[in-house]
């Protein structure tokens, strides 16, 4: 088969071993590999993992286009406007829960609020400054499996850490200004699309 007639399109991939496996196909021709993994033949990249041609049982296309395939699996990322704070409240009296992007939650140890900066409360007892944050398109399905482990893989990569927040519908992730842009185009080189972003 060839597997340069999958390139860019939703496919499901089933293996000789019986492994399946779904993603936006990034075919690469023979001789791609052979540095890297001394293989001479075509390969198809899903999810950062590369499947070789004497591997692979079937590919099928998925009837689905590309965006739709990835808003559904958690692939499509948002960036937000604005600055984030992380904090440690002694109580969520002061916490303006109207606002949007106020994450509140209080444990038997701590009351916590991430928040945009603007809107940090006066009973504040320590906070960290300085955050970006990004959303994964939703809702996703709650029996969706690892969307958050692979962008904490990815960015770990690059070493940038994270503070993760999920809601019902999806997750938002946080990273420090400085990290923000490398961030993106780190998840943006993986399998990710980034909504309006350019390199």
């Amino acid at each position: 088969m060839s597997l340069s007639q999958y390139q860019d399109k939703p496919v499901r991939v089933t293996m000789t071993g019986g492994y399946v496996t779904e993603g936006i196909a990034d075919t690469y021709p023979a001789g791609y590999g052979l540095h890297e993994f001394d293989r001479d033949e075509e390969s198809i990249r899903l999810n950062g993992t590369y499947y070789f041609e004497s591997g692979i049982r079937s590919v099928e296309v998925l009837p689905l286009d590309a965006l739709s395939w990835m808003r559904s699996h958690g692939k499509v990322i948002t960036p937000l406007e604005g600055a984030f704070s992380a904090c440690r409240l002694k109580d969520g009296s002061a916490v303006d829960l109207s606002r949007p992007f106020t994450f509140f939650s209080c444990t038997d140890e701590e009351c916590s609020l991430i928040c945009r900066t603007e809107d940090v409360p006066e009973n504040t007892e320590s906070r960290e400054d300085g955050y970006k944050a990004f959303r994964v398109a939703g809702p996703l399905d709650f029996n969706l499996i690892g969307v958050l482990a692979r962008i904490t893989e990815i960015l770990a990569l690059e070493d940038i850490g994270i503070l993760a927040v999920s809601t019902y519908d999806t997750d938002y992730i946080l990273v420090k200004e400085k990290d923000y842009r490398k961030a993106l185009l780190a998840l943006y080189e993986e399998e990710f699309e980034v909504e309006n972003f350019s390199i």
